[in-house]
């Protein structure tokens, strides 16, 4: 009787274990599935934005050109207006044949992220890619979000060569640009700083990026790697965002270039810091 009992509660037991390993397996796949999904929209997102880059680049070209025509000709013609007038319309002609220069140099930019070279696994210069990335963004930073940029006049002479896929380096930094935005939405213009250095430390290259933005709440710091894992609220505090930006980049640094990534919570603006470090290419290893 005692075996019987015994037997009862082992299978009870069982049953139980067996019921909390299925729900396991039943989140994991649906966790999966979500991922999956996510990356699929990712993937429609780069095919649209390669899609607006190549719209955008003739419209912003012709809009620059005709910017410029009136620029150049209608004050000739502009004589029946006041001087002040006549400025403020000049002022609107000149901004607007520097932001249709600036949306003609951005599509540039995202049509160039296709670029079969740029899909290829191949030895390059990282700094070529950190000097190419923020020139794309200076406008944008400086200008529009009075966001000051330093340390880009301390790279390093040599040219830092890694092992990867351009494509991807590219992807790292403006990831950690735009998250640099979104955390010092709230933090005074005069304050707004994303610091950028790349340096050689024994056979490999740190890339360090920092900004003064609102840093991480403690114990995310590796949870913001983490599939789905989202600080990003918006002003109901609802998360938004797919919440893999950090993940394709971890996977980025790590497997497509053996590197590794770390986040610091309160760098050296007070925001936060990513300490990405990758081995390094030299001339007696090609």
């Amino acid at each position: 009787m005692q075996q019987l009992s015994d037997l009862q509660a082992t299978i009870a037991h069982a049953k139980i274990q067996l019921e909390e390993s299925t729900k396991v397996i039943r989140d994991d796949r649906e966790r999966e599935s979500r991922e999956k999904d996510t990356l699929a929209n990712l993937a429609s997102l780069g095919i649209l934005a390669a899609a607006f880059g190549h719209e955008t680049l003739g419209w912003a070209s012709n809009c620059a050109i005709n910017a410029g025509w009136l620029e150049r000709h209608l004050p000739d013609y502009f004589f029946f207006a006041n001087e002040e007038i006549r400025q403020k319309v000049q002022q609107k002609l000149v901004d607007t044949c520097d932001q249709a220069k600036r949306i003609e140099t951005f599509a540039g930019f995202s049509i160039g992220n296709v670029k079969p070279e740029k899909r290829r696994k191949t030895v390059f210069p990282l700094k070529d890619i950190v000097v190419q990335v923020f020139a794309n963004f200076d406008g944008s930073l400086r200008d529009q979000r009075n966001i000051k940029i330093e340390c880009l006049d301390q790279l390093p002479a040599e040219e830092c060569e890694i092992r990867g896929y351009p494509i991807d380096w590219e992807s790292i930094l403006v990831n950690f640009i735009t998250n640099a935005v979104w955390a010092m939405k709230n933090t005074p213009a005069a304050e707004r700083r994303i610091g950028v250095e790349l340096r050689r430390v024994d056979g490999n290259y740190e890339l360090i990026f920092s900004d003064s933005g609102i840093g991480l709440a403690a114990d995310t710091e590796d949870k913001i790697f983490y599939p789905t894992y989202s600080t990003k609220r918006n002003e109901r505090g609802e998360v938004f965002g797919t919440g893999m930006g950090l993940t394709i980049v971890k996977n980025f640094v790590e497997t497509n270039s053996g590197g590794s990534i770390r986040a610091i919570a309160k760098g050296r603006f007070g925001g936060a810091t990513f300490v990405v470090s990758v081995p390094g290419v030299f001339e007696d290893e090609r």
